[in-house]
């Protein structure tokens, strides 16, 4: 226990005894349970701040057990053995529940009931799992919480698992370590949707990061997936993803996997990273709407991936303002059966990596790819020559059927000589030419005409 005399409160832990002869106003704070009690003169007692909870659960040695607001004892029992039921306990009783600080052991999957809030005291509150189900589910749950909670287990099981028909609820600032997936919401039997993960960070699961299957209007907002044995997050026939900042890197199979989804949108310094140079970090399959705005993804074998599916087109994707870096390819887009088409790319940085495409996509204004390129060129008329080098073009390819060559006569002599055509020069791609219809006059640097030569396939 210590003082602190400037404010006149005590700290300690929920088992110490409270001294007597204090001033008004003195205060006591349990500091594993956040319960305040406040010293009476008067009455030589202390007062119990109205619990800002409905229930909490705490262990003290032997004993795990679970008291409502007033302090009465909701459940009890053997710490290490009982902590899942009187858990349980306490959430049957609605409303806020608050796990103290301490290490906990759950071998039961806990069910948390609508209009219920979770919490503990972040990295303080551990609870371990040794089931092979789940450690928390809801169901058919609406406006449910799950916050402030470090979640361990051994490669077994489900942290977090929301089935059927959920709606507006939020898991937040929850660590999880070493599960068989980390958190999966599945509206396969019925559609759920509004829930929100705020700096939900999953690390070292056996098989998938985060998993959102069959459910819409989702906001992930700063998770990690970190080195999951499949998928970091996987978004499986949803709608409505927003995905702001975060950290995916690492997963065996893909960090972010978008399959069969639509009106995705990544948003903000979202970081995915590769160790090996040898995966693929972003797979977009079958999906359509999707804006990609803000990443940082490097060491790739592939960065972005996108593909259209046997029967299902994909369409509509954007990227843009993204650092896609020291890849062997920043972007790779294959068509099969299904149509591939409205992939714009712009303004990003391809930086050491190369790209590869099959299909139509518009390419601008990239960093270390370029697909459009302009300048001006001057020529000595002889009164003879119509066909001049103009020079290199200086764009990602040189097959003469994907570029498109556009010449503007600028000087006098050069409109006279004109109508003027560009084209890439057949002895070597590389460099463009123009022809003018008729010779330009003879002079000195009397011909000059505007180029502007882009990738159009």
């Amino acid at each position: 226990m210590w003082f602190s005399p400037w404010r006149r409160i005590l700290r300690g832990r929920s088992g110490d005894a409270k001294p007597s002869g204090l001033r008004a106003g003195t205060k006591f704070v349990e500091e594993d349970t956040g319960v305040e009690y406040t010293y009476d003169p008067v009455m030589k007692d202390w007062k119990k701040r109205t619990a800002p909870y409905s229930a909490l659960v705490a262990k003290d040695g032997s004993t795990v057990w679970a008291e409502d607001a007033s302090g009465k004892t909701i459940a009890s029992g053997e710490s290490g053995v009982d902590d899942a039921s009187v858990i349980q306990s306490a959430l049957d009783v609605g409303g806020k529940i608050v796990i103290s600080k301490g290490n906990f052991i759950c071998d039961d999957t806990i069910l948390i009931p609508t209009n219920t809030i979770l919490c503990g005291f972040g990295k303080s509150t551990v609870i371990t799992y040794t089931g092979n189900d789940a450690l928390f589910r809801i169901e058919n749950g609406n406006y449910c919480e799950i916050a402030d909670i470090l979640c361990k287990s051994e490669g077994a099981g489900t942290c977090i698992k929301i089935g059927a028909a959920t709606y507006n609820s939020q898991i937040r600032n929850v660590r999880i370590e070493n599960f068989y997936d980390g958190v999966v919401l599945d509206g396969s039997d019925q559609k759920g949707w509004q829930i929100d993960l705020y700096d939900v960070k999953v690390y070292d699961c056996e098989d998938e990061g985060i998993v959102v299957k069959y459910y819409d209007a989702i906001n992930l907002v700063n998770c990690y997936a970190i080195n999951c044995g499949k998928n970091g997050l996987l978004l499986d026939h949803t709608h409505d993803i927003l995905i702001l900042s975060g950290n995916y890197e690492r997963c065996e199979e893909y960090d972010l996997h978008i399959f069969a989804s639509d009106d995705i949108v990544l948003d903000g310094v979202i970081r995915f990273y590769d160790d090996t140079k040898t995966r693929t970090g972003i797979y977009i399959y079958a999906s359509n709407n999707i804006r990609i705005r803000g990443i940082l993804a490097w060491n790739y074998d592939v960065a972005i991936k996108i593909a259209s599916g046997i029967t299902t087109p994909t369409h509509s994707i954007t990227i843009t303002q993204s650092k896609l870096i020291n890849n062997n390819y920043a972007i790779y887009k294959i068509k099969n059966d299904a149509d591939l088409s409205d992939v714009y790319i712009h303004d990003n940085d391809f930086t050491s990596s190369s790209v590869y495409t099959l299909g139509y996509s518009k390419f601008r204004n990239n960093k270390n790819y370029i697909t459009e390129n302009s300048g001006t060129a001057t020529f000595s008329g002889d009164g003879t020559t119509t066909d001049f080098e103009i020079g290199a073009h200086g764009l990602v390819t040189t097959d003469p059927s994907k570029i498109a060559v556009k010449v503007t006569p600028a000087s006098s002599d050069a409109i006279a000589a004109s109508p003027c055509v560009g084209y890439v020069d057949p002895a070597d791609n590389t460099k463009i030419r123009v022809k003018f219809s008729s010779a330009p006059a003879s002079g000195s640097e009397n011909v000059k005409i505007v180029w502007y030569a882009e990738v159009v396939s």
